[in-house]
């Protein structure tokens, strides 16, 4: 195998991994609208959201990732809240 096949074969399985931690993310998610439904809470926390930013920016150690990182990281946090506005459509 050359060194673009083992590249590739990493990057698959580093997908897959990403893949079954989604679903265990999502999962989470639920649990959390539904705790903020029951107590009628709003589905944004912008405090939290910072807070999870900059906490989470500090495990990037090569710092030519980090804006990538952030990048990735405000994606989920949309299609978390997406996912929630889903669930509480839903609920109405």
């Amino acid at each position: 195998m050359n060194k673009l096949e083992e590249a590739r074969v990493k990057i698959n399985e580093i997908d897959r991994e990403m893949a079954e931690l989604f679903v265990e993310r999502m999962k989470a998610v639920e649990k959390v609208i539904e705790y903020k439904f029951q107590h009628n809470m709003k589905i944004l926390d912008s405090n939290r959201e910072k807070d999870i930013i900059q906490k989470n920016k500090a495990f990037i150690i090569e710092k030519k990732y980090e804006r990538y990182y952030l990048s990735f990281i405000l994606e989920i946090m949309r299609i978390s809240k997406e996912y929630q506005g889903d669930i509480l459509g839903r609920k109405d």
